[in-house]
């Protein structure tokens, strides 16, 4: 059997006609020679992309910016010496060419080389949709949020990062859920801050949402009731209390900085401020609303920040401190003002495991359920166990077979030793209030039904009073009725 390929060269057309074993023959050199392609991938190469992969923990990217965000910062950056073509890339952003030893600056040499890499983007679909309906919230063309009054505060007192996790605004639009929000841009003046750009909405380690243009606003002012006097020290002696109420003392000490206008004179040779302050649209253009035309600096630890105080009480802030899990709908609250803004509740219920078993064996309980709790700070990179001056609020929606049921809730350290916390009702809500996070377990609290062998042991004892009493009422009766 003989095989025809036509080739087309130019405007001609040539047939070359093969024998059968010729045919196969020259179909296995050509993936052969792929086949030997695919081995030059070097064992640098393979460590980062096994069998030529990569799995990215995020919705797939919608064009090249989110691309390069997602697949080269997020990803690829974390390997030195890779460089992902972005151009060579296919429109779903599923397979792209990264080299190795190579990129802007860098010429190519014996060590260098690319390959076509297949990326694969995992996420809970259904989480995924949950997620939109959050975001899908903020109004339409609403692309920048306000991080203003206690909120700076709270953001210097921590020296926080990532500026648009403090902003109470964005929060009220997605109903304080447990999102990371990546957005690695800001700058400003001395008395701003701002920031835009490709912004990552991240749960449980993975971009469930992408908007190439969010960021944030801030002036640098403290507010004040309106009827506050137009003394400098004055203002700032109620500035001053404000700040030491919601964060304590001591963190922060206010101190009079001078004249707004001189500051802008001063300012005028280098960044010509004055445009910027006449202009109702302008960056400084709040500085108008300076009271008495002076600003502060606010002094944190050995850093200072230069802060204007305004007459405003509309515009005054008091931060509360809420998280909420976007999956369990577990809430955690706290007026204290020195929780870092950006912390997060992290939820999950017990079903199994060492701590689920010690647990139960411990309480002894017909029927409960156990979350392990946590709240951690990207900020200060780490977990927040305790409070020492201050109460959680802790709200667990109540499930079915617990409603209309007096509920308790128990806490059990490392010893042990049990810890019981009130617990009262409302809107489908267990309530109860604690000053630290470890593993909670919610219950009924029932005397019809014996819950616990300290229960059972207290039942025990007031048996045995009991039968005491009745006992000695007896011998009295008795000796009574004998006299």
């Amino acid at each position: 059997m003989d095989y025809i390929v036509i080739f087309i060269i130019g405007d001609e057309k040539v047939k070359i006609k093969f024998k059968k074993s010729v045919f196969i023959l020259a179909i296995c050199t050509i993936f052969g020679v792929i086949n030997v392609n695919a081995e030059e991938m070097s064992s640098v190469f393979k460590d980062v992309f096994p069998e030529g992969k990569m799995k990215i923990k995020s919705v797939a990217p919608k064009d090249e910016e989110q691309a390069w965000s997602i697949l080269a910062e997020d990803n690829i950056g974390r390997y030195e010496g890779f460089y992902l073509l972005l151009d060579t890339c296919n429109e779903a952003f599923t397979m792209c060419e990264v080299c190795y030893n190579c990129g802007p600056g860098l010429e190519p040499d014996k060590d260098s080389e690319n390959h076509e890499i297949n990326f694969e983007y995992t996420y809970d679909s259904k989480l995924k949709e949950v997620v939109d309906s959050y975001f899908n919230k903020i109004p339409e063309g609403k692309n920048l949020f306000a991080v203003k009054d206690l909120e700076i505060i709270n953001y210097w007192v921590n020296e926080g990062t990532n500026m648009i996790n403090y902003s109470g605004e964005l929060k009220s639009y997605i109903d304080n859920k447990n999102f990371n929000i990546d957005l690695r841009c800001g700058g400003g003046t001395e008395f701003t801050d701002s920031g835009i750009g490709i912004a990552k909405a991240i749960y449980d380690k993975t971009i469930y949402y992408i908007n190439s243009s969010m960021g944030f606003t801030l002036q640098q002012a403290i507010y004040v009731p309106d009827d506050t006097e137009l003394d400098k020290d004055k203002l700032m002696a109620v500035a001053q209390a404000r700040i030491d109420n919601y964060v304590g003392p001591k963190k922060v000490t206010l101190k009079y900085g001078g004249l707004v206008e001189e500051w802008l004179e001063s300012t005028d040779e280098e960044y010509g401020y004055h445009e910027s302050y006449n202009d109702e649209d302008g960056e400084l253009h709040f500085l108008q609303a300076a009271a008495g035309g002076h600003y502060y600096k606010a002094v944190v630890g050995e850093r200072e920040y230069f802060i204007a105080i305004i007459r405003s009480t509309k515009d005054m802030v008091n931060p509360k401190y809420i998280s909420s899990d976007v999956v369990s709908d577990i809430t955690i609250s706290s007026d204290n003002g020195i929780i870092p803004l950006d912390t997060l509740i992290s939820a999950d219920r017990l079903t199994k495991g060492i701590e689920f078993e010690k647990i139960s064996k411990i309480l002894n309980l017909a029927s409960s359920e156990i979350f392990d709790l946590k709240l951690y700070s990207n900020t200060l990179e780490d977990y927040i166990t305790k409070l020492d001056n201050g109460l959680f609020e802790v709200k667990i929606p109540i499930s079915e077979k617990f409603k209309d049921k007096k509920l308790i809730a128990y806490y059990i350290d490392d010893n042990g030793n049990k810890t019981e916390y009130d617990v009262k009702v409302e809107n489908g809500m267990a309530i109860f209030n604690t000053n630290h996070f470890s593993i909670y377990t919610l219950a009924e609290n029932t005397l019809d039904n014996p819950q616990t062998i300290d229960n059972i042991s207290a039942y025990i004892i007031l048996g045995t009073i009991s039968i005491i009493g009745l006992i000695g009422c007896t011998i009295y009766l008795r000796k009574k009725q004998t006299n």
